[in-house]
């Protein structure tokens, strides 16, 4: 009997990653569990490398030299790539004894014969849709399309598809054609842990805080627009942006610029009202940390957000691009350090039940032996 898991990603180990990682660690204790990423299998095979290069230029050349798109966003998506990264994948785990493989992408198809694989997401291309920068007339590319069916023989060639939403669930389902009864929504925990520390939270400093490494289309405009009628009614207000550093002129603004992940919890200790009023939003890890350190949340009421935002009772959801009711969504929190207790306090239960790894492991493990026990 194997008492190996495969656990398959692509790229560096970011906070998600760890922690999916360390949840499988501990909820297969008498596993172990080995990391099989893309990247280190490339690195391996140089020839691989050489000959996708040749590929980008041949299929994104163009755009890249105006400057459209850059040579890392480029590599993972050639038609060359697309395809080796399946044979390539398939090829790793073949040469181990697994129980099962584990994949936190949807870049590549695992198609071992009798071998369970399952697979995990944040979200789905298609659930670009909704993106109003979404450009349609990729739908007609031809490259667009092999992305399209290499995913859709992902979810379909997985015992289970795991999502971090309802909202990618939905897309899973309705846009790849997946059986219902194989794609689970079992949400995502909190890179940074939860907040176990009894001392009573301060919510009357009235500081904003927004966590995000892409300002325009985590809805940045639209809060700094927002961020100046706050301060006509709270001129002592402040505004703290984790991330990024863009430009704005206006008081009582902190660019923090991108920190690492241990020192991002600082920032929400220091906080009184979160606020991410996102364009789109496929899942949004950066709510959950501000539930699990008991902050209330502003958000858009678009995607994977209304899964986290109860409007009302744990904070206020807002229409996209409508600088009055975000403002206003500001404006009240700041004025009701009450409310913002009431609010944080009730966000924090919503992450303790189910925006934590230790829950999504449960649930997690639940299915997969489900299934591993049924064979």
């Amino acid at each position: 009997m194997a008492n190996k898991i495969a656990y398959i990603k692509v790229g560096r180990n970011s906070g998600t990653n760890i922690s999916i990682k360390k949840m499988l660690e501990h909820i297969y204790h008498d596993y172990q569990v080995d990391t099989i990423d893309l990247l280190d299998l490339l690195k391996q095979n140089k020839y691989i490398i050489l000959l996708n290069s040749l590929y980008i230029l041949k299929e994104y050349g163009k755009d890249i030299l105006l400057r459209k798109r850059s040579l890392k966003r480029s590599f993972g998506v050639t038609s060359y790539m697309l395809r080796k990264s399946s044979s390539l994948m398939n090829m790793a785990l073949s040469k181990e004894k697994y129980k099962f493989s584990f994949q936190s992408m949807s870049n590549f198809a695992i198609s071992i014969k009798d071998f369970p694989n399952f697979v995990y997401i944040d979200g789905t291309n298609l659930s670009n849709l909704v993106n109003p920068n979404f450009d349609k007339e990729l739908l007609s590319s031809g490259l667009f399309k092999l992305r399209l069916e290499m995913e859709k023989a992902a979810y379909q060639g997985a015992k289970m598809v795991f999502t971090m939403s309802s909202f990618t669930k939905k897309s899973v389902i309705e846009h790849y054609d997946c059986d219902p009864e194989k794609v689970y929504c079992v949400y995502a925990g909190s890179n940074i842990g939860m907040n176990t520390e009894e001392r009573e939270k301060d919510y009357s400093n009235k500081q904003i805080l927004f966590v995000g490494v892409d300002w325009e289309r985590k809805g940045g405009p639209e809060l700094a627009q927002a961020f100046k009628k706050v301060l006509k009614v709270h001129p002592e207000a402040k505004l703290t942006i984790v991330g990024c550093k863009p430009e704005i002129n206006m008081p009582n603004y902190e660019p923090v610029g991108r920190v690492q992940l241990d020192r991002v919890k600082h920032y929400y200790e220091k906080a009184s009202v979160f606020c991410l009023p996102s364009r789109w939003e496929p899942f949004g890890i950066a709510f959950v940390e501000a539930l699990s350190n008991k902050l209330p949340v502003i958000g858009t009421n678009i995607c994977a957000i209304p899964d986290m935002i109860k409007h009302g009772e744990n904070g206020y959801l807002v229409e996209l691009g409508n600088i009055e009711q975000l403002a206003d969504a500001l404006i009240n929190l700041l004025g009701d350090p009450g409310r913002c207790r009431t609010f944080g306090e009730k966000g924090y239960q919503i992450a303790f039940e189910r925006y934590n790894w230790d829950k999504v492991g449960e649930k997690i493990r639940h299915h997969i032996d489900n299934v591993i026990n049924s064979t």
